[in-house]
């Protein structure tokens, strides 16, 4: 991931009201947040000669035009009836600690993971465990991936209420390990979502943080078909499951692994 920043410059001739130019930049932003070019954190700053935003891109492409859809080119379009230029775009340097972006030509499948600490994409490389940025996903037939972006802000909630261990951690931890729950199923909807769009399997992981004893876990069976599910070597160093039919991850549990 990459710091960047997206200049917006006023343009000598003309004029708009500031709420006017504003308003085009909050749906600029917007937009390019849906599509996934710029993550969610970001700040707009008002300079003498226009706004700049300071925020985080997934990849060095997140800003090609090809990786537009119909809604950020619709926004960029529009600058100009309010009299801002077209955004030029500067990357700053990369994010420390950040999970490299997936660079294979080819993937064998994706799957979900994220946790509270995460900030890039959920969607990872089955082979190579890179972040896959959203831009990238062939898009839907509403031009973005909202159930997607939906279920990241979700289960990253639902992370840091059972991380925190005050106020939510049962409901938190349930949502997340769980296959029933409603987080659970809105993420196993986006897999078959990703699934159906690019024709690859897409797993879905059930995050497990409280075993009983090594042995018992190793027992587990798939929670979903009752199939033995356990892998001879953890898969990235840190799934130790994985269901080939019903497309699920999980780990042995985290306090005994």
């Amino acid at each position: 991931m990459f710091a960047m920043e997206l200049k917006l410059g006023a343009r000598a001739r003309g004029a708009a009201p500031a709420g006017a130019r504003v308003e085009a930049i909050s749906w600029l932003t917007a937009a390019l947040v849906r599509n996934g070019s710029l993550l969610d954190e970001f700040i707009v700053a008002r300079e003498s000669n226009g706004w700049t935003v300071y925020g985080v891109a997934p990849a060095r492409d997140a800003f090609r035009k090809p990786n537009w859809n119909e809604f950020v080119r619709r926004r960029i379009d529009g600058l100009g009836r309010v009299n801002l230029k077209r955004p030029t775009i500067r990357f700053l340097g990369a994010i420390p600690e950040s999970e490299p972006a997936c660079r294979c030509a080819e993937t064998s499948g994706f799957f979900l993971f994220t946790t509270f600490l995460h900030k890039e994409p959920p969607v990872r490389c089955l082979d190579c465990n890179g972040s896959v940025p959203v831009y990238r996903l062939p898009r839907s037939e509403t031009g973005e991936h909202s159930g997607l972006l939906s279920w990241w802000k979700n289960y990253q909630a639902c992370d840091t209420l059972q991380i925190g261990c005050t106020v939510g951690e049962r409901f938190g931890e349930r949502q997340m390990s769980d296959m029933a729950s409603s987080l659970s199923r809105s993420g196993l909807a986006v897999c078959k979502e990703i699934e159906r769009l690019t024709g690859l399997p897409t797993y879905y992981y059930l995050h497990r943080a409280g075993g009983r004893s090594k042995s018992a876990e190793v027992r587990r069976k798939c929670p979903s078909c009752g199939g033995s599910w356990l892998l001879k070597e953890p898969l990235h160093g840190k799934f130790d499951f994985k269901c080939d039919k019903c497309l699920l991850l999980s780990n042995i549990a985290w306090n005994i692994r």
